[in-house]
């Protein structure tokens, strides 16, 4: 295993936005009322760049703490485990 910082999360955040999106229909066909959700949100892409944005952020924000992660573990700060 590899512990090279942010490695796997190139490209995640289009998924990311993808999986946010698909989330927010399933959740709007189950809770809710759907067009009332909908027309609150309207017809623009402002939600879905904010969603988006957030996706992006985050997975940056992951890379950041794995790099942290990695260099506290080099310098023996905190200890991990990898599972065989």
């Amino acid at each position: 295993m590899s512990l090279e910082a942010g490695e796997g999360l190139k490209g995640q955040g289009g998924n990311r936005t993808w999986q946010a999106r698909r989330s927010i229909r399933r959740d709007m066909r189950s809770s809710g009322d759907s067009v009332a959700i909908s027309a609150y949100l309207g017809s623009g892409d402002a939600f879905e760049g904010a969603i988006s944005d957030f996706a992006e952020a985050y997975a940056d924000q992951n890379a950041t703490d794995h790099g942290a992660h990695v260099a506290a573990v080099a310098t023996g700060r905190v200890s991990t485990m990898v599972a065989a």
